[in-house]
């Protein structure tokens, strides 16, 4: 029980291995998957360490690779086959994810448990050539066909509108397979609802958006319906929490149209006023709940990439580890009216089922 889940994770591969230790191969995997974080396409372990670990070699991408070469021998029993279930598949969507682009991980351990979990999960899952022909519907009416011969055959892409009978309506997707080898699918709907939700979406990523403006000399909190003069300047604070390592992450802040965000980067933009989004906070700020936010460009696993436009701005991860970070940017208020400020909206762009937004609000600009 004292060992983190890089040691249970060899102890569970050393117990299946022995015949008798049944019952304790199934309490070491409880102990393991009870430190997880599940998503419809990704199953992650989650071991947050103290700071004097980070002196010494600890990787959670090592960790994971090494739970799933436990899983993976542990599934070899009948009990094991029963509890894994799709756990194997959905560490292999993590471990590739957070391979870089040349086509390797961090560091020599990293490369070495990763490629010896995949090398596994082949062997037991994919040994044999895909030979299938596939069948999709959707309730009666047919979707579509599919067939691979071969494991490197590029993905086929089924698709139908909504159409005016589909909302409030009870269907299944079905999928029909002949002939032999592994297959992989995933379902998915894109919808648009009636009403805006008014409160925060919390699916696997935790946003809120603060706006603030400067009045005598401090940060003044605005709650919506919110109220500033033209002219003025706002700050605008995003705040996001995970709970488990997220890749390929982006955060999409929708700009109202009475306010125009001050890019340094832009040769006529006030260096000035894009600093102020660096100061104080307000009082009741969201920033004092917590007091270990990572900030844009402190580190490699950090948002590295900006887009500052007129109808948004835009912030970029490749791998995001578990915590809090904060994002800021400043804009001025350039034209009067009503203008309803959309949710910000946070998502990974490979599995869009891990998602947050925040609430939406309203902004008054003033003349």
């Amino acid at each position: 029980k004292e060992m983190d889940i890089f040691g249970k994770a060899h102890f569970l591969i050393a117990a299946s291995l022995i015949n008798g230790a049944e019952e304790m191969s199934k309490d070491v995997f409880n102990m393991i998957i009870s430190q997880s974080d599940q998503t419809g396409g990704k199953f992650i372990i989650n071991e947050m360490f103290d700071d004097g670990f980070e002196r010494i070699l600890t990787s959670p991408l090592r960790t994971n690779a090494a739970v799933l070469s436990a899983i993976l021998a542990y599934e070899k029993g009948e009990e094991g086959k029963r509890l894994t279930k799709d756990l194997p598949f959905k560490m292999v969507r993590y471990i590739t994810q957070t391979r870089k682009q040349g086509g390797r991980w961090e560091n020599t351990q990293e490369n070495v448990f990763c490629m010896n979990a995949l090398v596994e999960y082949s062997m037991a899952y994919e040994a044999v050539n895909p030979d299938i022909n596939l069948t999709a519907s959707i309730g009666d009416a047919a979707l579509g066909n599919a067939v691979f011969r071969d494991m490197t055959d590029a993905p086929v892409i089924l698709k139908r509108p909504l159409g005016g009978g589909d909302p409030g309506k009870s269907t299944q997707a079905k999928i029909t397979r002949d002939g032999t080898g592994r297959f992989y699918y995933s379902v998915g709907m894109s919808y648009a609802p009636m009403e805006m939700r008014k409160d925060n979406i919390d699916a696997g990523i935790d946003i809120r958006r603060e706006y603030s403006v400067e009045r005598d000399g401090k940060w003044v909190l605005l709650q919506t319906p919110m109220r500033i003069k033209r002219g003025e300047l706002v700050r605008v604070d995003l705040y996001l929490s995970i709970p488990a390592a997220r890749n390929f992450l982006v955060v999409d802040d929708h700009v109202p149209g009475g306010l125009e965000p001050v890019n340094r980067d832009l040769a006529t933009a006030s260096t000035v006023d894009a600093d102020k989004a660096k100061n104080d906070y307000a009082a009741d700020s969201w920033f004092f709940h917590y007091s270990d936010w990572s900030y844009y460009g402190m580190s490699r696993w950090s948002f590295y990439h900006k887009e500052l436009r007129h109808d948004a701005a835009r912030f970029y991860s490749e791998y995001l580890s578990p915590g809090n970070y904060h994002l800021s940017y400043t804009a001025q208020a350039v034209a009067p009216g009503e203008f309803t400020v959309m949710p910000t909206h946070s998502e990974e762009m490979y599995d869009p089922d891990v998602f947050g937004k925040s609430a939406p609000a309203v902004l008054n600009v003033e003349k």
